[in-house]
This record gives structure tokens, C-alpha cells and sequence, in this order.
């Protein structure tokens, strides 16, 4: 997990351990500090072969997926490097991203 003030990155090898992760601190979050996990602010970055496949869900909600994460000044982005083939995270800041775009 990723953790800076009010702001979590829970990250988990597959969905399973991902949907123990979410529930749990949301169970923690509830029980010693009167306090959820906000609905519409809850996203899942998936970096997986065949991402359109899997579907992360809480308590029985599926969470918005999106393509890329940003996290502090931070971006995240999910990248399948070949059909079949492995897929990658890139984090990048908008100056880094900047750069590499006015380089191509």
C-alpha cells in the first residue's frame, strides 16, 4: 500500500487479494474511526494480459477502471507490451511526460 495523508494506493496480485485489501481497511477505517472508503473516489488501474476480463469489486460493487492512476504528483500507467505478452506499469510526473512526448 501507498500512503500519503488522506490518500491510499493499494496494490494486489490479483483480484482476490485486491478485493481482501479494499474491504479490510474499509472494515478498519469503519470500526476504529467512523469513516469509509469514499464511493466515487474508488478507481482500479489493472495491469493484467487481458484486462477488459477482470472486474475488482467491493462489497459487491465494481469499481471504475481506468487506464491511467495518478497518485501525489505521480502517474501511472498500465501498458501491455505485446499480445500475450507482459504488461508493465510506467510512472512518470507531468514534467517527465512533457519531456518525453517533445522528444518523439
Amino acid at each position: 500500500m501507498l500512503s500519503f495523508a488522506d490518500g491510499k494506493a493499494i496494490i494486489g496480485q490479483d483480484e482476490i487479494i485486491l478485493k481482501r485489501a479494499l474491504e479490510s481497511l474499509d472494515d478498519i477505517l469503519k470500526s476504529n474511526y467512523k469513516m469509509r472508503i469514499n464511493r466515487k473516489k474508488r478507481e482500479v488501474m489493472i495491469c493484467s494480459k487481458d484486462p477488459e476480463n477482470i472486474d475488482i469489486k467491493m462489497y459487491d460493487d465494481v469499481l471504475k477502471k481506468v487506464p491511467k492512476f495518478k497518485y501525489l504528483i505521480y502517474f501511472l500507467t498500465a501498458i501491455r507490451l505485446s499480445p500475450g505478452g507482459r504488461s508493465t506499469v510506467h510512472i512518470y510526473t507531468k514534467k517527465m511526460h512533457r519531456t518525453i512526448q517533445n522528444k518523439q
